[in-house]
């Protein structure tokens, strides 16, 4: 996942000061930050990792790794809540995973919410409370079609206005898109110019589908969503598996590597930059997956998104 790149991305070299107050990062205008989430063959995060497990390459070029650590900062979370007509006898379920999502807060974390059916609105300002984003919910009432382009749409740009440096979207819903005005392309190449990771529980109950029109572009459509910004895509099959699921996306958000590079040219033309990160399995484990955002986009000379 890339966590920042070349417009004022934190980053540097980790130090320790003479009152031995916690290591910082410094600020880099010409390093580029990647997120990486590495799990074992049942989807839990292995820790414990070193510089020499991680090969990093942008555009079939490996790049030196000057910068790496286990990265425990808060976040800035958007929760995106789905209260379309297809949610009826599911929200205080899914209100209550999302309670359990945000119980395991750490200082500095933030919070907001985003509900959406036929369009979306911001629920809930950004606020360190977590019982506020409960609250809220508590008043959600299942109505109307899905807009869910536009609600990912206005959780990034909400997110961008985090307060930390690690912004974060969270989608919890049971279906596609039919009623967006924006275009899933769209979308995407907004999301890929922002400093975001892309979680998401696709709940995916039998016969929901002949139900209601458009929901069967759902798990396509968060799948590929997820795989571009990085983060995870979890469908789930029956309401009683929803637990399970949200907590692997919460132990996944609290396990995170951080590994810094600098691009040997900064090329303000906007393109997108490929990324690859190879991982290297621990003694003893021979199957790993790896999670992380395939590439950057340099804006800095670009008109901000509209």
């Amino acid at each position: 996942m890339l966590a920042a790149a070349v417009s004022g991305a934190v980053a540097g070299d980790k130090h320790n000061d003479d009152e031995g107050e916690a290591s910082r990062f410094r600020v880099s205008s010409e390093m580029v930050l990647v997120n990486a989430s590495v799990l074992d063959s049942r989807g839990r995060p292995i820790s414990g990792l070193t510089r020499d497990n991680f090969r990093l390459y942008e555009s079939h070029a490996e790049m030196p790794i000057t910068w790496f650590s286990e990265d425990q900062t808060p976040v800035s979370m958007v929760i995106v809540f789905d209260t379309s007509g297809s949610m009826e006898g599911k929200l205080q379920r899914c209100g209550e995973a999302v309670s359990e999502l945000l119980r395991s807060t750490q200082a500095g974390d933030e919070f907001a919410l985003v509900t959406f059916s036929n369009q979306p609105q911001l629920a809930q300002t950004w606020t360190r409370d977590d019982s506020a984003i409960s609250g809220a919910l508590l008043n959600a009432r299942a109505h109307g079609s899905t807009a869910m382009i536009d609600a990912l749409r206005m959780a990034g740009k909400y997110a961008h206005t985090g307060a930390n440096p690690r912004k974060l979207v969270f989608v919890l819903s049971d279906g596609g898109d039919n009623s967006s005005r924006w275009t899933e392309s769209g979308l995407r190449h907004q999301l890929e110019e922002m400093d975001l990771e892309l979680y998401a529980v696709d709940i995916q109950e039998a016969g929901a589908l002949s139900r209601f029109p458009g929901v069967i572009d759902g798990p396509g459509l968060l799948d590929r969503l997820c795989e571009a910004l990085s983060g995870r895509y979890v469908p789930v099959d029956r309401m009683g598996e929803l637990t399970d699921a949200v907590e692997k996306i919460r132990r996944e958000i609290r396990a995170q590597y951080v590994l810094g590079y600098r691009p040997d040219a900064l090329d303000r033309d906007g393109r997108f930059h490929r990324v690859e990160l190879k991982v290297t399995p621990p003694a003893g484990m021979h199957r790993i997956s790896v999670r992380y955002r395939r590439g950057w986009r340099d804006t800095e000379s670009q008109q901000a998104v509209q």
